[in-house]
């Protein structure tokens, strides 16, 4: 069963809205709070909420990527006032039937979770997380968090990947392959969004991780063919087009070689763990054994493609 739309107040919210969809909606009167936490990557919009669902509430937070992206979670701040863990649930069961799933923590604090429950629908999800006492966050007293979350992972391709499409098409027969240069890690590799794969058990991993990279403008695509065919899960690639332009591969994905990107280069040395290596080109992440003559190799010459510096940052697995 899909659930595409629900009353939040006076919002009328439905999957593939924007922020913009709901400032129209809000109240003159009501205190908007915009992009409320500062290292925070995401847009969101945070506003008043008395209750929903025969539930006492503080605020109600949509987030998305960016201001130009679908929301795609929603958080709303469960009052510590006229509120039990067993009254939340009953409302929320008259609300929404029975739950999927029912965890029971046992560690009890405010810094602590003692039951999460879960209702599952084909495109999205709807959770609850009680606290183990009242947490005091942004003038609010809390006893839990009730969370919106799109899963519906065919509207984020629908929408956001046809760039990353045209440039893997562009791509397909442009590799020159007598560039390619491999560097073998000691570590396999990784596509971005694995964590995400078990979520959606009908798609490809590559299908999944362009819909959520074209999702959240990450500037990864598919590795094209002629490039894959020459490397295993655990090399790094650099090439370059017909044209000139050149790119850094593994196995799964690419990202363009070009200014400006952010990089960064993080060894650290065994110390309570056994060490490790991860540098990040852009969006792509390279993972190795620590202090590796290859990876000082790769990142030599992406330095030499890109004209720059690009700093390691020593430290220990503690």
């Amino acid at each position: 069963m899909r659930l595409e739309q629900f009353q939040i107040s006076e919002i009328k919210f439905k999957w593939g809205h924007l922020l913009s969809d709901i400032k129209p909606q809000l109240s003159p009167n009501d205190s908007i709070i915009e992009n409320e936490n500062p290292y925070s990557k995401n847009s969101t919009l945070k506003v008043p909420l008395s209750d929903i669902w025969s539930i006492r509430t503080n605020s109600c937070e949509f987030s998305s990527p960016n201001t130009d992206r679908l929301i795609n979670n929603i958080s709303i701040s469960i009052s510590a006032k006229e509120n039990t863990l067993e009254s939340v649930i009953e409302s929320l069961e008259n609300h929404l039937g029975p739950k999927s799933t029912d965890h029971i923590g046992d560690n009890y604090g405010s810094g602590s979770v003692i039951k999460n429950c879960k209702w599952e629908y084909d495109n999205c999800q709807i959770g609850v997380s009680i606290y183990g006492d009242i947490r005091k966050e942004n003038n609010e007293e809390n006893i839990g968090c009730l969370y919106i979350h799109l899963e519906d992972i065919e509207i984020l391709d629908s929408l956001y990947a046809k760039r990353l499409i045209e440039i893997e098409y562009d791509l397909a027969t442009r590799v020159d392959k007598k560039s390619i240069n491999l560097y073998k890690m000691e570590e396999k590799q990784w596509i971005t969004w694995s964590m995400e794969t078990p979520n959606y058990p009908d798609q490809s991993p590559n299908y999944i991780s362009r819909a959520l990279n074209g999702f959240h403008k990450r500037e990864v695509f598919k590795t094209p063919e002629q490039v894959q065919e020459n490397i295993s899960e655990f090399h790094i690639s650099v090439w370059k087009s017909n044209s000139d332009e050149y790119y850094l591969s593994n196995y799964w994905e690419t990202i363009k070689l070009e200014k400006p990107i952010k990089t960064s280069w993080i060894n650290a040395l065994p110390a309570k763990g056994g060490g490790y290596c991860t540098v990040s080109i852009g969006d792509f992440r390279i993972n190795n054994e620590h202090s590796r003559p290859e990876t000082k190799a790769l990142i030599n010459q992406i330095e030499e493609l890109l004209n720059t510096e690009i700093k390691c940052h020593q430290d220990h697995d503690c």
